[in-house]
């Protein structure tokens, strides 16, 4: 039997970044019952977060597994994360496991109606949904790198993006 599953769809949502590998695992479109931040850096930062990928897969047995877009985008910079994307779009094909990527694009769509457009916005529409996740990251200083804890909500609105596109869910106003 799976672990933290009541008969209801496993959704595992990955948000990979410079610093690491973030995850939600959601039971339903308001109901996180597991999420991380994985700090993954050095030269095999790629390897480690597809291994961290792997594991989670491994340990939750999700139904759906939802990731950020990036083959789409023509930034050179983004190569790590589409190399990510691929890698790990194979592995869930060979695991017979639904993989869906939406773009940042989409997730704005998203939480359009709740005027959410930037990334902190849209943490604050989900932070006030959903208890688990209520501590929203401060705003950040122009000088500051962003709250390691954003990365989390990204995984988050990505889930959340499945829900609406896939389920009817819409994020509440």
């Amino acid at each position: 039997m799976r672990p933290y599953t009541r008969g209801r769809e496993l959704v595992l949502a990955l948000q990979p970044s410079s610093r690491g590998l973030a995850y939600v695992l959601f039971e339903g479109s308001l109901s996180p019952v597991a999420w991380e931040i994985k700090d993954i850096r050095g030269p095999r930062r790629l390897s480690e977060a597809f291994q961290a990928a792997v594991d989670l897969i491994a340990r939750y047995e999700p139904d759906v597994l939802v990731i950020e877009d990036k083959l789409a985008s023509p930034l050179e910079q983004l190569r790590t994360r589409k190399r990510f994307q691929r890698m790990i779009g194979k592995y869930a094909e060979g695991r017979a496991l639904d993989v869906y990527a939406y773009s940042r694009a989409d997730v704005r769509a998203c939480f359009a109606d709740a005027g959410a457009i930037t990334r902190r916005e849209i943490a604050q529409v989900i932070g006030a949904q959903i208890h688990a996740l209520r501590r929203v990251p401060p705003r950040r200083s122009w000088w500051k790198a962003e709250p390691r804890r954003l990365f989390l909500f990204d995984a988050a609105a990505l889930a959340m993006t499945y829900f609406s596109r896939d389920a009817g869910f819409r994020p509440p106003l």
